[in-house]
């Protein structure tokens, strides 16, 4: 029996260390071949995959500065089958040993995956795959079937997400085997229970992530045959969205992941959800404009309101009539200002028509007194003429008058010149 130096039991790590000098100090050049699975590369450079046979897996790692050397990592994939040499190593914090890879050479693809690719191309022939023979999913899935693990993260997933996006549903749970050689008939046994419920609308087939080894009981030709003639709609989510197996290329629909699964069955519902949301949304506010308008009306309709409406309508119309008649004033005045205006302007124009007129007249009256003056006797008798009146002003306008006059009419005879009046006759009497 193992013990310490002080006879005490081991510690993990006194264990885990023997283990790892005795396992690193015999396998330090090993030699192994199988097959390439959950190959990966890291963000240091480093790569890591199993390598594994019918019954056993093998951990590996070829660090960065190994992959250099052997550039053929490059271009393996998963189901290659490869020949690797390398030195045990063994991690202590976990207690796990794993083949530290120097050097890889290929050798062919694995068993497993010919018998993948084999019988995957043989149910394509007999157009299992077509998408003319898979059957629609339901819209409005009420009623819905889980094959899954119990108690499993896919499972919790599924119906969380379910019961979130929709709002009438009923999930008949399936529990299976998901994983090893036993989980084909315990996954068919399921679907036969289901395939038994009236009116299910759609099975839905799920679980995690896994190597190539874990989900390699979904390519098992039974499952995937009776998946192919089930009657009820099935919705394959197995794995992760980088795995793939022959039960997604059968089933009516395949999701990436049991997220996606649930997101796809309650699509409709949760569109519909929304929907009905919204209208529910647009209907209250709707309502609550209609209640705020009731409400206005009402108030305006009370005979409190009428009354004070009633008044402020009078009021209105006081000020309007008010205002017209200022208005009308306004008008009047300016009206008679505007009558003032126009009759003191034709007076203007009459009186200067009149002065322009009167002017004109006087300029004639002007020019008549000028020929008058020229013509009058007043002003003959200033260029050296007479005139012989008689006492009465008459004029003598010959000499017989002159002489018949100096007769009868002695000293009343009379001689105007410009600048006097002699009498004559009395001047004929003193002679």
């Amino acid at each position: 029996m193992l013990k310490n130096d002080h006879g005490k039991p081991l510690s993990i790590s006194e264990f885990i260390h023997l283990i790892k000098d005795d396992l690193e100090s015999k396998y330090f050049d090993v030699h192994v071949s199988g097959e390439v699975s959950n190959l990966t590369r890291s963000t240091a450079g480093h790569w890591y995959f199993s390598l594994k046979d019918k019954r056993s897996t093998l951990s590996l790692a070829l660090f960065r500065f190994e992959a250099m050397r052997n550039p053929l990592i490059n271009k393996i994939k998963d189901g290659d089958l490869i020949e690797v040499k390398g030195e045990v190593s063994v991690y202590a914090a976990r207690g796990v040993f794993q083949l530290i890879a120097k050097k890889i050479n290929y050798a062919g693809e694995g068993d497993l995956f010919q018998q993948y690719l084999q019988l995957k191309e043989n149910l394509k022939s007999e157009g299992l795959f077509n998408s003319e023979i898979k059957k629609a999913i339901p819209k409005f899935a009420r009623k819905i079937g889980l094959i899954t693990a119990k108690k499993s993260a896919a499972e919790a997933d599924f119906i969380n997400i379910v019961d979130r996006r929709t709002f009438q549903y009923e999930i008949l749970m399936a529990h299976s085997t998901m994983q090893g050689s036993t989980a084909p008939n315990s996954v068919i046994k399921q679907l036969k229970l289901l395939s038994k419920i009236k009116d299910l609308d759609v099975v839905v087939i799920t679980r995690g992530g896994g190597s190539f080894e874990d989900l390699f009981c979904f390519n098992n030709e039974e499952l995937v045959r009776f998946v192919s003639n089930y009657k009820i709609p099935v919705v394959s989510a197995i794995g992760h969205q980088v795995d793939s197996t022959l039960l997604d290329f059968v089933a009516d629909f395949k999701c990436e992941t049991p997220s996606a699964a649930a997101e796809l069955i309650s699509d409709g519902q949760f569109q519909l959800k929304n929907h009905l949301q919204n209208i529910g949304h647009k209907l209250l506010v709707l309502m609550k404009n209609l209640n705020e308008k009731i409400k206005f009306r009402s108030e305006k309709l009370s005979p409190h309101s009428m009354l004070k409406l009633i008044k402020l309508k009078q009021r209105t119309h006081q000020q309007k009539l008010e205002l017209y008649f200022r208005t009308l004033s306004r008008k009047k005045a300016i009206s008679l200002n505007e009558k003032n205006y126009i009759l003191d302007q034709l007076i203007a124009r009459m009186l200067r028509a009149m002065a322009s007129k009167n002017k004109l007249m006087l300029d004639k009256a002007q020019v008549y007194h000028d020929k008058l003056l020229i013509l009058s006797p007043q002003n003959i008798l200033q260029r050296g003429y007479s005139i012989v009146q008689l006492e009465d002003k008459k004029v003598i306008k010959n000499a017989i008058e002159f002489k018949k006059n100096m007769k009868e009419n002695s000293g009343k005879v009379f001689v105007q010149f410009s600048d006097k009046t002699i009498n004559i006759g009395s001047l004929n009497e003193k002679n």
